[in-house]
């Protein structure tokens, strides 16, 4: 990282960054990281929350962080004046990926000179530490038991949306803060669609259902999806999922430290094409999951790493079928020692 840098959280745009660096989860702050310190501005309603968090955080490096009470907007600048004065600042550097034109140019008006690092929060979260590890198996954890309680659920004649809500409901009572993200129920024709969202579609006897979901805890997320075929499902749906059970089987076992990740997406693609079906996998295999539900490194042809040490990623191959419906796989991998 390049100092000084800054990062803007606004609802949630630069969180998981601030979060990892010095703890605090909060949706609204400005982090100036120095090179022997840290200034977190936050308004009034994370004051005590700033401070509580930091205080316990286990992630913070720096041997100072400074907390600097803002009131709501209206100190801000003169707050981030005071600080570059201080400092003798005469540029920043930034996350391009998650900052916003319109703060690029405020503080251009600051006369800073703005140098924007393209992805380098991304990759700073790549390798996971051992107690990231921890949190992210504990939210894996949460996620499956809450999933081998809900999926009794699944019965014709319940909606899309009452079975999305249940799971979440589960999860939650498990011990997960929220869902990693917004579960997705996708049943019938609709599961065609790899990245559908809930509809009041009444579950049938005929349906393939796609159940996609996760649970985070502490900041950090799990990713898993299951495919479910109800009773009636065709013989057509059925060979499907044989096809798409043996494409997951083949990349787990290449999901070995020291392979290639091309190689990982590349045997579950080899399956699938095999099979006849290449040209209804319409995603990559796979990418990291951490703070964020979508994070590096990415499980595709395109990619240029190794698996590593601390890496965690999804294994997720499927064949979405128009008309048909669609069968997904999913599974975490979180490379230990």
């Amino acid at each position: 990282m390049h100092y000084p840098f800054i990062i803007f959280n606004s609802e949630g745009s630069g969180q998981p960054a601030t979060r990892y660096i010095c703890g605090f989860s909060g949706s609204d702050s400005t982090l100036i990281i120095m090179q022997d310190r840290l200034y977190l501005l936050v308004d009034g309603r994370y004051w005590e929350q700033a401070e509580n968090e930091i205080q316990n955080s286990k992630t913070i490096t720096s041997p100072k962080v400074e907390v600097v009470k803002i009131h709501r907007n209206y100190l801000q600048k003169r707050a981030l004046l005071d600080i570059f004065k201080k400092h003798s600042l005469k540029s920043l550097h930034l996350d391009s990926r998650i900052t916003s034109y319109a703060i690029v140019q405020a503080l251009e008006k600051y006369k800073v000179n703005v140098v924007g690092c393209d992805g380098v929060l991304q990759h700073m979260r790549e390798i996971k530490s051992a107690d990231e590890m921890v949190l992210i198996e504990k939210s894996q954890r949460i996620a499956l038991t809450a999933f081998e309680k809900f999926k009794r659920e699944v019965v014709c004649g319940v909606t899309e949306r009452a079975l999305a809500a249940k799971l979440e409901y589960v999860m939650k009572c498990e011990g997960a803060d929220g869902p990693s993200f917004e579960t997705i129920v996708a049943s019938g024709p609709h599961s065609a669609l790899p990245h559908a969202t809930v509809t009041d579609h009444k579950i049938e006897a005929s349906d393939a259902v796609i159940v996609d979901f996760g649970a985070r805890v502490d900041g950090y997320c799990s990713d898993f999806t299951r495919t479910i075929l109800m009773p009636k499902a065709s013989p057509k749906l059925k060979k499907i999922y044989s096809i798409v059970q043996r494409a997951q089987t083949a990349a787990l076992k290449c999901a070995i430290v020291g392979t290639p990740l091309k190689s990982i997406d590349g045997a579950a693609r080899q399956v699938i094409e095999k099979a006849g079906y290449g040209m209804y996998f319409t995603h990559s295999t796979g990418h990291g999951v951490g703070m964020e539900v979508h994070e590096l490194p990415y499980v595709s042809y395109r990619s240029t790493s190794k698996l590593q040490i601390g890496h965690v990623i999804t294994v997720e191959p499927g064949v979405y079928i128009p008309g048909l419906g669609g069968v997904r796989l999913e599974e975490m991998v979180v490379a230990h020692n």
